[in-house]
């Protein structure tokens, strides 16, 4: 090979070492995207009760993207009560205790409760005041129950509007 060629091949080698260089680098630094809404640490989602209970048409929430807001579709029978336990969870993903603050106005024949364990139909936990702050520790969960007391209240079905507040514990 005479020196011109070796020496035009060496050059044209040089000048395609950094582009082969770089696309090494692209493919193989892949970059991750999350596509999760959610960006809240103390946030609102569907408990271990809502399948079924939305299966029969009793609730059907609907999440802000956030989590930190929810609509609530109620609806009920005239001839009894319904109690949607564990109807939705209040998830607390932060690396500290919060403060939580349940806020809306709920139809008069509507009752909610949260546990810190899964409630039963005997034991609903503790009821939900809005503008009363519950603890939710670090990585733990609240269930609250959705209990509609038609017995003492007939209407129609009812639509409500919660809003979740936190603030470190």
């Amino acid at each position: 090979m005479n020196r011109k060629t070796f020496l035009f091949l060496a050059i044209f080698t040089a000048a395609l070492l950094p582009a082969t260089a770089t696309a090494a680098v692209i493919i193989n630094d892949p970059i991750l995207v999350s596509t999760s809404q959610n960006n809240a640490v103390v946030y609102l989602t569907d408990g271990p009760g809502y399948s079924q209970a939305n299966a029969m048409h009793f609730l059907y929430a609907d999440y802000a993207a956030s989590g930190e807001n929810v609509s609530l579709d109620l609806n009920y029978s005239h001839h009894g009560g319904v109690n949607i336990t564990n109807a939705l969870e209040i998830v607390n993903s932060a690396g500290f205790n919060a403060q939580v603050w349940l806020n809306g106005t709920l139809p008069g024949y509507v009752t909610m409760y949260n546990s810190s364990t899964v409630a039963t139909t005997s034991s609903f936990g503790t009821p939900i005041t809005s503008g009363s702050p519950m603890t939710v520790p670090s990585g733990g969960v609240l269930y609250v129950t959705i209990v509609m007391n038609t017995l003492v209240t007939q209407g129609t079905p009812g639509t409500a509007t919660l809003t979740l507040q936190y603030a470190p514990a």
